[in-house]
């Protein structure tokens, strides 16, 4: 960093945050901290072709100067070298790299440079997901990885100038081991720490986080005593809007995809749903509307005659809300994605759809509130091999013009 106390002018200093003016970051940070949350200035990162990262020299004074002038919390350091030379000791079983004690002299530097402005400013690392790993009893893990063993010998030395670390348990594939992880990291700290997620799709692997894995880490951290979790990347909401735009750009309509079936795997719930915050999330990113996907376990309880749900009621106001709700962003599209069978069970399709519980599930809210949709899309699909699209056409023709 080239930054000097006191500067205003903030290009040129090797600092990457949003916004370009100290007035426009200033404002931003003491918005944060009016809600309690700690802003803290991150250095480092992951060193790769497009973006390398060196550590052949780190400026303190630029950093705690940096701190000081604009009021944050502290410092995160994320010393990730491409090639650290970790390996383990034949005679002694110890992990050891060549970059530790450049590690350890970093922490130091910075904890030195905090405790400059006062009591109160804190240091934190974010440690690489195998950094703990590579020597008894955690040999078998970690393997392969240039980076397994990183962070032991930093945390022995100097673990105790670090107010609480962050485990990044991510970019390591599907099943990454954290609850291990967080173990081998408790082994060699006391500390207070955080695992972590990364919005999807992961940089390294694509690996996509589910709603499943958020419960079982956070029910791990719980178990285990962790602090807390933590989420990378806010900064990916600009890489995602640039998708949007790049596909609307071709005439694409984007849309962000509400619901989904519901299975003893991925329970979807919709006892409560926010309508309010779907349509504040097309807002902000330019998407073009939103997409219902209603498939509850067991909807249906039918009478003679006409088809009737049990949750009729429930799905007419899902769409009302959905619709009252992006009404207030503008022109936006609403569509909802429609079981195969579901407007089969009523004449002339009483004999379609026979055991499947979800017949009949789209036909009131069609006859109800289907005039608040833009479109339908029918999921002719999962009905086996001669599924007859033909008539679930003609039939959600007949309650949808």
């Amino acid at each position: 960093s080239q930054y000097t106390a006191g500067q205003t002018d903030l290009a040129n200093t090797g600092l990457l945050f949003e916004g370009t003016s100290a007035a426009q970051l200033t404002a931003g940070i003491q918005a944060l901290q009016s809600k309690g949350t700690k802003v803290m200035l991150s250095i480092g990162g992951a060193s790769n072709a497009d973006r390398p990262v060196e550590w052949e020299s780190w400026n303190v004074k630029a950093a705690t100067d940096f701190v000081q002038d604009f009021g944050l919390d502290g410092i995160d350091i994320d010393f990730e070298p491409r090639e650290p030379g970790c390996k383990v000791s034949q005679d002694t079983g110890n992990m050891a790299c060549n970059t530790d004690e450049k590690f350890e002299n970093i922490i130091s530097g910075y904890r030195a440079g905090l405790d400059t402005l006062g009591s109160g400013k804190l240091l934190s690392a974010a440690l690489w997901s195998s950094g703990a790993w590579g020597q008894a009893p955690w040999t078998g893990l970690g393997i392969g990885s240039p980076q397994t063993g990183l962070s032991i010998n930093m945390l022995k030395a100097t673990g105790c100038a670090l107010d609480f670390i962050h485990v990044m348990s991510y970019d390591a594939g599907p099943n990454f081991p954290y609850r291990d992880a967080y173990q081998a990291y408790r082994s060699f700290y006391p500390g207070r720490i955080l695992l972590g997620m990364e919005v999807a799709p992961e940089a390294f692997g694509g690996n996509v986080l589910t709603i499943d894995t958020v419960y079982d880490l956070g029910n791990t951290v719980k178990e285990l005593g962790g602090a807390g979790l933590f989420l990378f990347s806010f900064t990916k909401r600009r890489e995602f809007g640039a998708r949007v735009q790049a596909l609307r750009s071709r005439g694409t309509k984007v849309m962000i995809s509400v619901g989904g079936a519901s299975t003893p795997d991925n329970t979807v719930s919709w006892n409560s749903f926010n309508a309010a915050a779907a349509a504040a999330f097309v807002q902000d990113f330019g998407l073009d509307g939103i997409d219902i996907d209603f498939q509850p376990d067991k909807p249906v309880s039918p009478t003679t005659g006409l088809m009737t749900c049990a949750v009729d009621e429930q799905f007419q106001n899902i769409v009302l809300q959905y619709r009252s709700s992006l009404a207030a962003t503008g022109c936006k599209l609403l569509s909802a994605a429609l079981r195969s069978s579901g407007a089969w069970g009523q004449a002339p399709y009483e004999n379609l759809g026979v055991g499947s519980p979800q017949t009949g599930l789209s036909i009131n809210m069609l006859k109800a509130v289907g005039s608040n949709l833009d479109f339908i899309n029918v999921l002719s699909y999962n009905g086996g091999p001669d599924f007859n699209y033909t008539a679930a056409y003609q039939a959600y023709k007949s309650f949808f013009p």
